[in-house]
């Protein structure tokens, strides 16, 4: 069954087709049940489906409500992706990365899927695209068909701090870095905050080695370590601040939990394990 938050209009198909096309709130939508599938409830918000046995469908969120939108998302709608593997290749100055998908066939054969590429991939490639696409809060994404598309990207390279020539007056920092260094050491916070604070201390000491100031670049130094191994360690009876592991998601879960990091696991490419293992050996 599909419940829908508003009465949809359904612009293409009948109680008999497998295949709907409807749209809701403005939004355009692509139903595609298994073949001999049937739906019931079209008038209302919802819909029922007369399982054909096969115990398959898709749907897709369309760029517009055109008949021949539907019948091209129709041919690819029975392919779905089952896996997503990025190879990449670095050489005279570029980046060359090659995003493929793997695909499991329910009806018919494997002839590709629809994927819409982001702004900055589109810049960095020369994937040959469909004239649909959809608007996104990241600009335009246009739409592909395939199994996979490249990108070449050029490397820029990365400045991490500003080497000691660029300080003009080296008092005035050093007058800046004692006035932090001064400050009063604050408790530890929830992983997001405190990780704000690592972030603080972590330019504080690079400026402080970048201008010789060996006085200053230590304790900011020895702060960061005291605060981490903190989190690292679990002391019998503790609560926070330490880490749960937890083995079902392969993630890090701080204690205190910070914006859902505990309950939805937000930002879960943050707090996956071999993350933090990169960072605990660099």
């Amino acid at each position: 069954m599909l419940h829908f938050s508003d009465t949809p209009r359904v612009w293409s198909g009948s109680p008999g087709s497998a295949v709907l096309g409807v749209t809701v709130r403005g939004n355009h939508y692509g139903i595609f049940g298994a073949t001999g599938t049937s739906w019931t409830g079209l008038d209302g918000r919802d819909f029922s489906n007369k399982s054909s046995g096969k115990g398959y469908f898709s749907l897709a969120l369309l760029p517009d409500d055109k008949p021949e939108t539907l019948a091209l998302f129709k041919r690819h709608a029975y392919n779905h992706v089952v896996d997503t593997r990025p190879d990449f290749e670095v050489g005279r100055g570029k980046v060359k990365t090659s995003y493929r998908f793997k695909m499991k066939p329910w009806d018919g054969k494997d002839n590709g899927t629809i994927f819409a590429l982001y702004l900055h991939q589109l810049k960095y490639s020369k994937t040959q695209l469909t004239h649909k696409s959809y608007a996104s809060a990241r600009g335009e994404m246009k739409i592909r068909v395939g199994s996979g598309f490249e990108t070449e990207t050029v490397i820029q390279g990365a400045l991490l701090m500003f080497p000691a020539e660029g300080v003009k007056d080296r008092e005035r920092m050093l007058g800046y870095l004692q006035a932090e260094a001064d400050k009063a050491v604050p408790g530890f916070a929830d992983t997001y905050w405190e990780g704000k604070y690592l972030g603080r201390l972590t330019s504080l000491s690079g400026i402080a080695e970048v201008v010789g100031a060996v006085e200053l670049h230590k304790p900011f130094v020895n702060e960061i370590k005291r605060r981490l191994e903190n989190w690292f360690t679990a002391s019998p009876g503790e609560e926070a601040p330490l880490f749960y592991d937890d083995s079902n998601w392969g993630c890090l879960v701080g204690s205190k939990p910070s914006y859902g990091s505990d309950s939805s696991l937000n930002d879960h490419h943050f707090r996956h394990r071999s993350t933090w293992v990169a960072i605990l050996t660099m």
